[in-house]
């Protein structure tokens, strides 16, 4: 049973509706950053776990074709070379996205910098409860669009929310 799931799971027929799920995503995420902006098309794709997970078993298929299809034989080398390649591409794009830092810094000729301006959005917000004088501030990565709302759950024990008085500083 186990071993007839895992064929059908890779198969080429499970990773060729997969890549086309993964195109029409793509294909989708492009529309959406055109219409709505970057915020949105990561909200919705980029950024989305559904999107990584089909990356990873995207990944796995290939890896699995490799040794399923012996491409380990000099006759094969170039469907090897191509399978690795993009092995190689998913790595990358996953290291990337999960421990780069990606940012600008403005350096006058003849000055000194110590401020880098990011491409990721972070939101500060400070609360101040009128009743009590305390001050809350929060600062968090946080992509806003104008078609998806991620407000972070932390957000509804802000001082001032359920009825308390507050004002944003």
């Amino acid at each position: 049973m186990l071993i007839k799931f895992l064929s059908a799971f890779f198969s080429i027929r499970s990773a060729s509706l997969a890549l086309i799920i993964f195109l029409t995503s793509i294909a989708a995420a492009t529309f959406i950053e055109s219409i709505h902006g970057i915020q949105s098309a990561k909200l919705i794709i980029y950024n989305a776990t559904w999107f990584e997970l089909l990356l990873i078993y995207l990944c796995f298929n290939l890896i699995s074709n490799i040794f399923k299809h012996r491409m380990f034989q000099r006759e094969k080398i170039a469907l090897l070379t191509f399978h690795i390649s993009f092995i190689i591409i998913i790595i990358g794009a996953g290291i990337t996205r999960f421990y780069s830092f990606d940012g600008l810094m403005l350096i006058p000729e003849g000055k000194n910098s110590d401020f880098i301006f990011t491409s990721d959005p972070h939101l500060l917000v400070s609360v101040q409860n009128l009743e009590t004088g305390e001050d809350s501030t929060f600062v968090e990565q946080h992509y806003m669009s104008e078609i998806a709302i991620n407000l972070p759950a932390k957000w509804t024990t802000l001082p001032g929310r359920m009825g308390q008085i507050a004002r944003l500083i």
